[in-house]
C-alpha cells in the first residue's frame, strides 16, 4: 500500500515545505553549535567528568 502511495505522490508543495523546514532547522542547529563564544562553554562542559567539584551546574 505504501509503495502505491509513493508511486502516485504528486504533492510537490508538501515535499518542498518539508525540505525547507528540514534545511531551516539544520541551519539553526549548525549556527547554534558554532556561535561566537560557544567554544569556551563546550570546553567547560568537556572537563566536567574530570572535575572533582560537586557543583556541576553552577559554573556553566
Amino acid at each position: 500500500m505504501t509503495k502505491q502511495w509513493l508511486a502516485h505522490f504528486n504533492d510537490t508543495q508538501l515535499a518542498l515545505f518539508g525540505f525547507l523546514l528540514f534545511f531551516a532547522v539544520f541551519m539553526a542547529v549548525l549556527g547554534w553549535t558554532f556561535r561566537m563564544g560557544a567554544q569556551r562553554q563546550y570546553k567547560k562542559i568537556s572537563e566536567l567528568p574530570l572535575s572533582d567539584e560537586k557543583n556541576y551546574g553552577e559554573n556553566l
